[in-house]
């Protein structure tokens, strides 16, 4: 019965999510993303290096191998039929891993409609802009959910290949498996490892390994051009010092990565308990990668919707509310709907433009303040004498 409740809300979200952006993707058909998604393959296919300049209408492909070999057969699809499968497909993988992650199926009626409301609104720009985000974030959070299921005392195999997968196609998937790694690192180098191998079936080995070489290259030079909507460059572009915006991402990069650490290492002693540790790892991974990767722009943000969901869950559990003042509650409350705000609903269809015409560095600045609520969060779950079980 579980299951079947389960198939029909994953069916229900799908279908209206896609109905939502499919007008526009028709209507529109291919944008720079898809085709250069066409492009690369091509050029891959034709034993040339596709991770050289874009053409006509086409951005740079900056994606994997493995990517290209699995994107090939869509690649006969004309257009504008294209652009609707990728969406379908996105959509698809998007709430089957965010379901299986929150467990959606066990919500009432009225904590379905939210979920699916805070859960959808990023996520129709990204199909909108055909790219690759929702995807990945399927794959990451149904990964992580097949370790939360074993107690996080095990990698188990469908963890380990989801959340490498992820990885694989695109970096910012490294957000959610990274500070899992250290705690296993051979069996992940060794699943990640047979993903980079897994082409030579098609290209062979010296072609794999130029590739994969070219691919790094391109990874490299990203990092070196011009950020987009991350931290640095909207501090910068806002009026403030270069040096002092890089100090800015930097604390946010050296204040995350061991509260991650320890967030990973206490889901590990969680013995397969649902907990908020869990909803609070996976928000402060992702608004942290947001934040600091210099390639963050608007389609992203699909990665910091579970991060709103997993925040309300915390805020609603006992374990968050226990020993908090009333007006502490409130404050919290008041971050999240401030930074949901900012980030979400003033960048959305929904909302009026008449009343407000907002700048697309308050995404930033929102997430921002979402960042800091969560750390504050983790901060307070982190003490030893939280018993940290949701309902």
């Amino acid at each position: 019965m579980q299951h079947s409740r389960a198939l029909k809300i994953w069916i229900l979200y799908v279908g209206v999510a896609f109905a939502f952006a499919a007008p526009a993707l028709y209507n529109y058909g291919h944008n720079v993303v898809l085709n250069a998604y066409l492009l690369g393959v091509e050029r891959m296919f034709l034993g040339l290096n596709p991770y050289l300049s874009g053409g006509p209408n086409a951005d740079i492909f900056k994606y994997s191998p493995l990517f290209a070999i699995l994107f090939y057969p869509l690649s006969f699809i004309p257009s504008p039929w294209l652009s609707l499968v990728w969406a379908l497909i996105n959509c698809g993988v998007y709430w089957w891993g965010i379901n299986r992650f929150f467990r959606i199926s066990e919500l009432n009626k009225r904590s379905l409609l939210g979920a699916f409301i805070v859960l959808s609104l990023e996520l129709n720009g990204t199909l909108r802009y055909q790219q690759v985000n929702a995807l990945l974030v399927g794959l990451s959070l149904g990964g992580l959910s097949y370790f939360r299921d074993t107690g996080f005392v095990r990698s188990t195999r469908a963890g380990l290949a989801w959340m490498s997968l992820a990885s694989n196609f695109k970096v910012l998937g490294l957000s959610l498996m990274g500070p899992l790694t250290v705690f296993a690192p051979l069996r992940w180098i060794l699943m990640s490892g047979a993903w980079l191998v897994l082409p030579v079936l098609v290209f062979g080995f010296r072609e794999n390994w130029f590739f994969h070489t070219e691919w790094l290259g391109r990874l490299v030079a990203d990092t070196e051009s011009s950020g987009l909507l991350d931290i640095s460059t909207v501090l910068q572009r806002s009026g403030l010092s270069g040096s002092l915006a890089k100090i800015v991402s930097l604390g946010i990069l050296a204040i995350s990565a061991p509260l991650l650490l320890l967030l990973a290492h206490r889901l590990r002693q969680s013995q397969g308990k649902i907990s908020a540790l869990m909803y609070t790892y996976a928000a402060l991974a992702l608004s942290t990668v947001l934040l600091i990767n210099p390639r963050t722009e608007s389609p992203t943000f699909v990665m910091v919707a579970p991060a709103f969901w997993g925040m309300w869950l915390v805020m609603k559990s006992e374990v968050f509310r226990l020993g908090l003042s009333r007006s502490v509650i409130w404050l919290s409350q008041g971050m999240w709907w401030i930074s949901f705000w900012m980030t979400s609903i003033v960048f959305n269809s929904i909302w009026p433009r008449a009343i407000y015409q907002a700048e697309l560095y308050l995404k930033t600045y929102g997430l921002a303040l979402l960042w800091l609520l969560v750390l504050a969060t983790t901060l307070r779950l982190l003490r030893p004498e939280k018993k940290l079980l949701l309902p």
